[in-house]
């Protein structure tokens, strides 16, 4: 009987944990160590229509809340940093780069392979970033 009452307090509990609109539902690791590494972008979107990349874009989130992008077009790179934190609930990422703009992005998912992120443009335009974990060479 013990066992049953359990079961069925994690079965009712366990939906509840999902934070986030695409998941994961469950993750041993906090957000902060899922959120922290070298990520690629993937996939870019301008209003749900994808947009064909033809540069590389790669992020670098560290643990002690800093980040860089770095692009490259062409032969040419262009990078950024700058300091970046999650909001009080958790669900937006703040990305203050060196020239003291923010950008408020909507964590979509966050699991230890994938990032979407979205933001809503003053004009009511949506960008969405898709980013993929770089794998440790």
């Amino acid at each position: 009987m013990r066992l049953v009452f359990i079961l069925l307090i994690c079965a009712i509990t366990l939906p509840s944990c999902k934070k986030y609109d695409e998941g994961p539902s469950l993750s041993l690791l906090s957000k902060k160590q899922r959120l922290t590494g070298k990520w690629e972008l993937a996939s870019f979107y301008l209003n749900g229509n994808e947009i064909i990349i033809t540069n590389k874009t790669d992020l670098t989130v560290n643990k002690n809340g800093t980040f860089s992008t770095s692009i490259l077009i062409g032969t040419n790179t262009f990078s950024n940093n700058g300091n970046w934190a999650f909001s009080d609930d958790n669900d937006i990422l703040l990305m203050t780069y060196s020239a003291q703009s923010t950008e408020s992005w909507e964590i979509k998912r966050l699991s230890n392979k994938q990032l979407y992120i979205e933001m809503t443009q003053p004009g009511g335009s949506v960008t969405r970033q898709e980013y993929v974990k770089k794998v440790k060479q």
